[in-house]
């Protein structure tokens, strides 16, 4: 089974103070973040509307810097 991922874009994302947070689950919720819609076409805050990518697609999505990241979507989520 192929193993699919959301990009998180870091330059739109707002990620809480860490000196007010642990790096936990608690302070990653607490995090505004930001995903790649599906085909690269936009952003969406909705974890729902944010696009599934393969590690091929990955080896073809553009960015400067270190600008996103992954995350991977757990197989509960995939449509089987």
């Amino acid at each position: 089974m192929t193993d699919y991922y959301r990009i998180i874009c870091l330059k739109r994302s707002k990620f809480a103070d860490s000196n007010l947070f642990e790096y936990t689950s608690d302070w990653w919720k607490s995090c505004t973040k930001v995903y790649w819609k599906p085909c690269r076409a936009g952003y969406t805050h909705n974890i729902n509307e944010a696009g599934h990518y393969t590690a091929r697609d990955l080896f073809h999505v553009c960015g400067e810097g270190l600008d996103w990241m992954i995350m991977r979507v757990p197989r509960s989520e995939l449509d089987v």
